[in-house]
């Protein structure tokens, strides 16, 4: 059947065909058609049938759009860096601001080291 529609119709066999507003689909299935040309092929035969194919642009010229993380990394390397610039400075005045200063000798016999400390915290707020 499917030699027959192709001998009839040629390579129309194997397109869809629009009939006004309708398409319909190929009287040779692909799946027909590979079948055919293979056996075509088997037997020594020429297949006539080859479509030349436009080339599909393949997109291997198209720019790499890349990562955000990538993109940014410059940017957050250099305000990591500013970050960190006398940071040694503000480590030393955190530290030396979470040190206990010398309480009175009242509070030292009456208070616990935890109350110290949050008198001690509630001061310099």
């Amino acid at each position: 059947m499917a030699s027959r529609a192709l001998k009839q119709l040629g390579e129309k066999a194997f397109q869809p065909l629009k009939v006004g507003d309708i398409w319909h689909k190929a009287a040779i299935s692909a799946k027909s058609l590979a079948k055919l040309r293979r056996q075509t092929l088997a037997k020594g035969s020429e297949w006539q049938f080859d479509q030349d194919l436009p080339a599909r642009p393949t997109g291997f010229l198209r720019k790499v759009k890349g990562h955000k993380h990538d993109k940014l990394a410059a940017a957050r390397q250099e305000e990591i860096q500013k970050n960190l610039d006398g940071m040694a400075e503000r480590i030393q005045k955190y530290r030396d601001s979470r040190k206990l200063k010398e309480a009175s000798l009242l509070d030292q016999l009456l208070l616990t080291p935890k109350q110290l400390r949050l008198k001690q915290y509630r001061e310099t707020k």
